[in-house]
């Protein structure tokens, strides 16, 4: 029981509104359901996603990727917001506010010559 309470981790709630009814999910549920949304995503690799919450309503999104050389990144960033925001408008309902690059950001943390799914090493290296 130690080990577990010491390996806990909070996850706030974010409110969603669906048709049949108000309810509210774990912030840790929605960052899974957004990873499944945007995984397959070829070329790139969403290493973090940082759910934005005001009072329990979502505000927004990061996230935070890796790319593949020589592709151009506005597509790419442009593919992982729809998906995103295909996701957050069917778990979160009417809560979710419209897709904007100011409340759905895509940050590239790194840009890499290999695959950046399957970890090949940079031609660099």
């Amino acid at each position: 029981l130690a080990d577990v309470l010491r390996h806990r981790r909070v996850s706030h709630p974010v409110r969603a509104r669906t048709p049949s009814g108000d309810f509210s999910l774990s912030e840790s549920v929605l960052k899974r359901l957004l990873q499944n949304a945007v995984d397959d995503v070829p070329r790139c690799e969403v290493a973090a996603i940082r759910i934005h919450v005001d009072h329990e309503t979502y505000t927004g999104v990061t996230l935070v990727m890796s790319a593949q050389y020589p592709d151009p990144l506005i597509p790419l960033a442009d593919e992982l917001r729809e998906r995103a925001q295909h996701c957050l408008s069917a778990v979160l309902g009417a809560v979710s506010p419209p897709v904007a690059v100011r409340g759905m950001h895509v940050h590239v943390e790194n840009v890499t010559a290999g695959d950046p799914k399957i970890g090949e090493p940079d031609a660099a290296s």
